[in-house]
C-alpha cells in the first residue's frame, strides 16, 4: 500500500471512530433527555400539576390517579393472565377499568391501542391477531433497572469502538430501535456470537460484552434462566475464566 493509500485509510479510520463516538454520545444524550422527561411527568402527576407538554395522542399526562395508556394496557393483560386480547377488547377493558383517561375524557379508541402496542414493542407483542405482553416478569421489572440496562447496551457499543475499533452500527441501531433489553434478547436467540463480541473476546475484554451484562446480578430479573445460560456459555466458550464471571 502506498503512502497516499495509507493516509486515506488512516483518515477513514479516524473519521469512523469519531463518528461512532458522536453517535454514542448523541444516543446517551437522548436517553438522558427521555429519563428527565419521564421524571418530570411523574413529578407533575405526583403533585397533581397539569402537564402541558402533550406527548402523543392521549393528550399529555393524566392526573395522579390514572396510569399512562401503555401501563393501563399492561395491567389489564396481567389481570387477564396475559391471554391474547384484540385491540377492541383492550380498549373496552381499559375504558371500563378507569385506569386511564384522555385529556378530553373521550374513550380510548382501538387506533390508540395499536399505536401504543407498536411504540412499546419491548412490552407488547402481536400474537394470534391480538396483543399480549412479551414477558410478564419483565413487564413487572422496575423501570429504573430496564433503563440502566439500556444505558449498559449503549456502553457496549461505545466500548467496542473505543477498545477494539469496531463500529457495531447494526447493534446500535437495534438498541435505539428496540431498546437494550429487546436487542439483547434478539441476539441471545440467534446462533453464534456477534462480530463485536468476538473482537472484544479476542482482546480479553469480556466485561465489556453484552453477554457479560446479561449475567450481571443487577440485571437478573430481566432475563430467563435459559438466556442467562446462553450468555454464560458464550463467555466460557470464548475463553473467559470462570472466576472473571460476575457473581
Amino acid at each position: 500500500m502506498g503512502a497516499l493509500e495509507r493516509a486515506m485509510a488512516e483518515q477513514r479510520a479516524v473519521v469512523e471512530a469519531e463518528l461512532a463516538n458522536a453517535e454514542a454520545e448523541l444516543a446517551d444524550l437522548r436517553e438522558r433527555e427521555r429519563r428527565l422527561d419521564d421524571a418530570i411527568r411523574r413529578a407533575r402527576a405526583l403533585l397533581g400539576v397539569s402537564d402541558t407538554g402533550g406527548d402523543d395522542d392521549e393528550g399529555g399526562a393524566a392526573p395522579a390517579t390514572f396510569l399512562p395508556l401503555h401501563e393501563a394496557m399492561a395491567r389489564v393483560l396481567r389481570e387477564n393472565r396475559n391471554r391474547v386480547m384484540s385491540a377492541r377488547e383492550l380498549a373496552d377493558a381499559v375504558n371500563a377499568s378507569g385506569l386511564y383517561r384522555t385529556r378530553d375524557g373521550s374513550p380510548v379508541e382501538i387506533g390508540q391501542i395499536h399505536a401504543r402496542a407498536h411504540n412499546y414493542g419491548r412490552l407488547f407483542e402481536r400474537a394470534g391477531g391480538g396483543i399480549r405482553l412479551r414477558d410478564v416478569a419483565t413487564a413487572d421489572a422496575p423501570r429504573d433497572v430496564i433503563e440502566r440496562f439500556d444505558a449498559a447496551m449503549l456502553e457496549v457499543y461505545a466500548a467496542a469502538m473505543r477498545e477494539v475499533g469496531y463500529p457495531a452500527r447494526r447493534f446500535l441501531a437495534m438498541v435505539r430501535g428496540r431498546g437494550g433489553l429487546e436487542a439483547a434478547r434478539t441476539l441471545l436467540a440467534k446462533p453464534g456470537v456477534s462480530e463485536g463480541f468476538r473482537r472484544l473476546a479476542e482482546e480479553r475484554k469480556f466485561e465489556l460484552t453484552m453477554e457479560y451484562q446479561v449475567i450481571t446480578p443487577e440485571f437478573a430479573p430481566l432475563f430467563t434462566d435459559g438466556e442467562r445460560h446462553t450468555a454464560r456459555s458464550r463467555l466460557l466458550e470464548h475463553g473467559c475464566p470462570e472466576d472473571r464471571l460476575p457473581g
